[in-house]
């Protein structure tokens, strides 16, 4: 859902704060678009500042990372998938994010959800989100995790549902970045759902682990 309080306060202290114009130049207003246009991809607004530049974490991950922004348009082209793996707060969203706001720039579609929200729409019968699932050039699928399974049916339908979308959004050439604290990927789903996450891992799937501590924990 559109937070319209935060992204209108956001801009607002953005063209206050412009040392370049009074009431909104074409650079600041050139911003105020990008914001939105994170906004309405659903992006964290936590996360509409933080840059890979100052990337806290593990050196390796991040480097993996920035080549797939530096060549967005191959990556796109090339339909590269990744998956992301770690403990949490080892930056694993932020570095997702940045992909997006990446693909935002180059003029692709993006949208970013949690796992928690498809289950919570799909159930609730939204069809935005199914849409958005499989139309968006660059997808982030984050929080991918057994507890935020609500119910096994739930588990069901999600499991279902992204069998779908990873099958279709490969077959239209459309990446996929997905982020689970889970280790071992392998602990996500089980019995049948689990073959089936491992096959599709395997054949459209990049896996970037994300090593270093609880950068939240440190300050």
């Amino acid at each position: 859902m559109l937070d319209v309080r935060r992204l209108d306060e956001t801009k607002e202290k953005l063209i206050k704060n412009c040392k370049k114009c009074d009431g909104g130049c074409v650079s600041c207003l050139n911003y105020c678009a990008y914001i939105e246009k994170m906004a309405i991809a659903n992006i964290p607004a936590d996360y509409w500042f933080r840059e890979m530049r100052v990337f806290y974490g593990d050196k390796r991950f991040a480097g993996k990372v920035n080549e797939y922004i530096v060549e967005i348009d191959k990556s796109f082209s090339k339909n590269k998938s990744l998956c992301f793996t770690g403990h949490p707060g080892t930056g694993k969203t932020m570095a997702a994010c940045n992909i997006l706001k990446a693909g935002i720039l180059k003029k692709y579609s993006t949208f970013y959800v949690t796992l928690s929200q498809v289950v919570n729409d799909l159930i609730g019968g939204d069809q935005l989100t199914k849409v958005k699932l499989m139309e968006s050039d660059f997808l982030v699928l984050d929080e991918v995790d057994q507890r935020f399974f609500p119910t096994a049916g739930g588990k069901e339908l999600f499991g279902n549902m992204f069998e779908y979308v990873m099958r279709t959004r490969s077959h239209r050439m459309k990446p996929i970045i997905m982020c689970t604290n889970s280790v071992d990927t392998s602990k996500i789903f089980d019995g049948a759902y689990g073959q089936m996450f491992a096959s599709l891992k395997s054949q459209f799937m990049t896996e970037l682990f994300a090593g270093g501590k609880d950068a939240r924990r440190l300050d």
